[in-house]
């Protein structure tokens, strides 16, 4: 077995941590990157940083490891709630129209395209995606131009070239989140406008579920609170505008096959309720007050 690699803080690079979760399962990032996932639970060990509070799993899997499962992930499951998808993008986009109403924007991470399907009535638009199969997906209904296979750090994109770039549901994802942060800023025009969804660890729900917490899954490589998010953002040259939690429109049936890791009796107390109510696909929106969504401004 290979030596665990010296601790480094990805957000103020300092070398001490304390466990918050131990690991309990012997499994990796390949198997479960996929959107759809319904496995929660530790899987690496969970740490947070004694100095600035940034947790994260530790050790990380190697950054080779990370490209080819992402390069590779297919996930058809995705493509069956695309209505509900593209209704919670719209809820997005009312965020970044109060900041934004027009111009050009960089979707990291577009998966399908779903966003930036719903983001091309008002935007100019440009997605990019690790994922062979999302990108492929996502250009036959959308158009060759739409998405760059690739990720923020290789593809050829401009600098300053864009009015919004967003990352949703993706810096959670990214070996190097500070990276990819300045990659932004210099994609970004001046006063261009950064936003960002990811879950929120110090959320009550998180620190009331603990290890069974649906944020901790195998490809969730970091896990952010409003305060280490901020951070981030304003030690890479930004200045944070607006931050609240941020809820997502699934049908009852999806938000069902999400419970598939928690306990058995209230699995069967909700999909009794389900049935007796015949609202299996109805959409529901629904904010567990786990998510966070922040905008954040490029300075000049």
């Amino acid at each position: 077995m290979s030596p665990c690699p010296p601790f480094s803080c990805n957000l103020c690079g300092k070398g001490r941590y304390r466990i918050m979760h131990a690991s309990s399962k012997k499994t990796g990032v390949q198997k479960y990157a996929a959107m759809t996932t319904d496995f929660y639970g530790i899987v690496a060990p969970v740490v947070a940083c004694t100095e600035c509070g940034l947790v994260t799993q530790y050790p990380l899997p190697a950054i080779s490891t990370i490209e080819n499962a992402y390069r590779q992930l297919e996930d058809n499951e995705y493509l069956l709630e695309d209505d509900c998808r593209s209704m919670t993008a719209h809820l997005s986009l009312m965020t970044i129209k109060r900041h934004v109403k027009k111009g050009t924007l960089l979707d990291v991470g577009c998966a399908t395209g779903i966003f930036i399907n719903a983001a091309g009535i008002n935007f100019e638009v440009c997605g990019i995606e690790p994922s062979e199969w999302s990108a492929r997906v996502a250009r036959t209904a959308l158009g060759e131009e739409a998405v760059i296979t690739g990720t923020i750090e290789t593809a050829p994109v401009r600098k300053a070239a864009f009015d919004v770039v967003t990352f949703i549901d993706v810096i959670e994802h990214l070996h190097d989140p500070k990276a990819a942060i300045a990659k932004a800023k210099t994609l970004l025009k001046p006063g261009g406008l950064l936003y960002l969804v990811t879950p929120n660890v110090r959320s009550l729900s998180a620190m009331l579920l603990g290890r069974y917490w649906w944020g901790y899954r195998p490809a969730h490589l970091y896990y952010f609170s409003v305060s280490t998010m901020q951070r981030l953002l304003e030690e890479n040259g930004f200045v944070v505008t607006g931050a609240r939690s941020f809820g997502r429109i699934f049908t009852y049936d999806y938000w069902l096959s999400r419970l598939a890791g928690y306990p058995r009796p209230l699995r069967a107390a909700v999909s009794s309720i389900i049935k007796l109510f015949d609202i299996n696909n109805k959409p529901v929106y629904i904010d567990t007050r786990d998510s966070m969504e922040m905008c954040a401004v490029k300075r000049d």
